[in-house]
């Protein structure tokens, strides 16, 4: 073969290694983008099917999409910030979750106006609104307030219960 013939296939040989070389570059970078996509879908298992429409397709799928959008023709910053999201959310995947079928825990009642608790404080022997102030107010235990008031605990037990029963049975009286 000639120099002329070798060189023509050299030449026409680069051009179709350069035309492969740029679809496998093509073909790698679109699977680049299905990896974080992979693991975001892995991460929406673990919601309830409920909540997976809501927070997969609306919350996390779009976010993603940004993040991806965001680094443009950037195929490893592409890779590395999708990944890392969505390992993110894998990993809090189930506390999500859980966090959103969690009812709280009921309010408590509320507790009469203070005026009213006031005036049925007033009438309480002093010892008793002592205590009564301190277990509420300052939520300390009966071993506490029997070490601060140089009481026996069995003394101020019983005067917790006295405290709290004058106290209700005052409220009982004015509602």
């Amino acid at each position: 073969m000639s120099a002329w013939a070798w060189a023509t296939l050299c030449l026409l040989a680069s051009f179709l290694l350069a035309a492969l070389g740029d679809l496998i570059s093509e073909e790698i970078r679109g699977w680049l983008d299905l990896a974080p996509q992979a693991i975001l879908r892995l991460a929406a298992t673990q919601l309830d099917p409920d909540q997976r429409e809501t927070i997969y397709h609306d919350e996390w799928l779009p976010e993603l999409t940004y993040i991806l959008r965001g680094a443009e023709s950037r195929p490893i910053t592409r890779l590395t910030r999708g990944t890392t999201y969505a390992l993110g959310l894998l990993i809090s995947a189930r506390r999500v979750a859980r966090h959103l079928t969690h009812t709280p825990p009921a309010q408590p009642a509320p507790s009469p106006p203070m005026e009213t608790l006031r005036a049925a404080l007033a009438w309480m022997p002093i010892q008793e609104r002592e205590i009564f102030i301190l277990t509420t107010r300052h939520g300390l235990s009966t071993t506490e307030i029997a070490a601060i008031m140089g009481l026996s605990s069995h003394e101020t037990a019983k005067a917790q219960i006295d405290a709290s029963t004058m106290v209700a049975r005052y409220l009982q009286k004015t509602h």
